[in-house]
């Protein structure tokens, strides 16, 4: 019983890290490049991000220290591998709070827009959750379960709602002008290694489950997108807005589209307060700035970045996926052929990749920056 318990705790922290703010622009890059684009991307993307999950969870498991991707890096690729990770890391955090501003601006938007513009609402958000910051409201954990439940309950009532309103002429096939459009939203969006060495501390008296966590708990999230962003698409068509919920206007009720917003709201919200802490904790501890420095860097630097024009949802996804997630992945296969021989425990697991996997993973995480700049326009 305590085996089942612990395997379900550790498939629902993968699931809970895949699925977040991603999940609000994959309507509308699927509504541009086409449903058959999308899921070939949801296929190619999600065996890769599967192979890297499951990469990762065998590097953890030929590791008998405990470590975070960070530490790892520091381990089976020195100093150089540390910083270059530290820096993605840091990166990551800071931009995904910008994304996080930008939607929640969007959410208060679309239910009070009548009061203010976007702008105020952008600051609103942020003067609000900078406070959270600085005080620490509640705890991480009970901020990752609201976090969770909030855009379950979100994709749930969209799904539904949409297949209410489903009508086949509102579904592209293919639109080869937006070709390379979804590929770094959609790998933004499935990526959840962060969690894999979370697997290992839950699942410490049956490792052998960690595979197994690993490929459900990865396959749901995708299976989840795919059925919300159909019913999005299938309602809005090219009505279908960036961030998914101000395209449903005049096609739902006005009821449905506020709730959709409020679930938005609350788990951007929370997830622009747990990354805020965590990067807190980071400038504090890791890099000992001082505690008041820290705190104008983590609330400062989200809303001066967005002043200075970056408010691009879209944009600002597919960099992390194309840029920051092309890196990491092509670190972890590094790390991955160095721990096979470096490694100082048996895993429970072991991946025989022939040679030539390695080259064509590297090769898509390198080629795909390249063509998206050559082909992609953001609007």
């Amino acid at each position: 019983m305590n085996k089942t318990k612990g395997f379900f705790e550790a498939t629902a922290i993968l699931i809970g890290t895949i699925i977040g703010s991603g999940i609000f622009a994959i309507p509308y890059v699927i509504m541009k490049a086409g449903l058959l684009i999308g899921v070939f991307y949801f296929i190619l993307l999600g065996l890769m991000i599967l192979t890297m999950h499951l990469v990762y969870g065998e590097i953890v498991l030929r590791t008998s220290s405990t470590h975070r991707i960070v530490g790892y890096g520091e381990k089976y690729l020195g100093k150089s591998g540390r910083n270059i990770l530290f820096v993605a890391a840091l990166v990551n955090l800071l931009m995904s709070n910008l994304v996080y501003l930008i939607l929640g601006g969007n959410f208060l938007s679309s239910i009070f827009g009548d009061i203010g513009n976007n702008l105020f609402y952008v600051f609103l958000f942020w003067a609000l959750l900078s406070l959270g910051v600085i005080y620490d409201w509640k705890k991480v954990s009970f901020l990752d379960l609201i976090m969770t439940v909030s855009l379950l309950l979100a994709i749930v009532i969209v799904a539904v709602f949409g297949f209410m309103h489903f009508r086949a002429a509102n579904i592209t096939l293919v639109n080869w002008q937006y070709v390379f459009l979804p590929w770094g939203v959609i790998f933004y969006s499935i990526a959840g290694a962060s969690a894999v060495p979370e697997l290992k501390e839950i699942l410490d008296k049956n490792k052998k489950g960690i595979k197994k966590a690993i490929i459900l708990g990865t396959v749901l999230p995708i299976i989840f997108y795919f059925v919300f962003s159909l019913g999005i698409v299938g309602a809005s068509g090219a009505k279908t807005s960036p961030e998914g919920i101000m395209g449903m206007k005049g096609i739902f009720s006005q009821t449905i589209v506020d709730l959709a917003a409020i679930l938005g709201i609350l788990c951007v919200a929370t997830s622009y307060l747990v990354m805020g802490i965590t990067l807190k904790k980071i400038f504090i501890y890791d890099l000992k700035i001082t505690k008041a420095v820290s705190l104008l860097l983590v609330c400062l630097i989200p809303i001066a970045l967005f002043l200075l024009g970056m408010q691009n949802f879209i944009w600002i996804l597919s960099f992390l996926g194309l840029w920051l997630g092309a890196g990491e992945g092509i670190l972890l296969l590094t790390m991955h052929r160095r721990a096979k021989a470096a490694g100082d425990r048996k895993p429970e697991y072991s991946l025989n990749l022939p040679t030539y996997v390695y080259y064509l993973i590297g090769s898509l995480f390198i080629i795909a920056p390249i063509l998206t700049i050559i082909f992609v326009q953001y609007k």
